[in-house]
């Protein structure tokens, strides 16, 4: 969440979250959730009505835990949509 705090990031950008070397053993579903609700407070509390996050991982464990993510934010100003191929991650950032 530091990020999110910081000068490079604008709640509108849209993120490519790359957990190809993420180390998620110690993430569950209540910190999904709560990171879920967070994040989409934080798009609200700016006025942010849509964002785009796409999560690409090859590796089962976080692409699961992603796919977990991304049924949280189902009614969040945050699109996400989880991949296995980056290039069709970066596609849709851009479509």
């Amino acid at each position: 969440m530091e990020f999110m705090g910081g000068d490079e990031w604008s709640p509108a950008m849209y993120e490519l979250v790359d957990l190809s070397e993420a180390d998620l053993n110690s993430i569950t579903g209540h910190g999904l959730a709560g990171l879920a609700d967070a994040v989409a407070g934080i798009f609200e509390d700016a006025g942010v009505s849509t964002s785009r996050t796409a999560v690409y991982s090859l590796r089962d464990m976080p692409f699961g835990l992603a796919r977990i993510y991304e049924a949280y934010t189902h009614e969040s100003p945050e699109s996400v949509q989880v991949f296995r191929d980056r290039n069709e991650a970066l596609r849709w950032l851009i479509d």
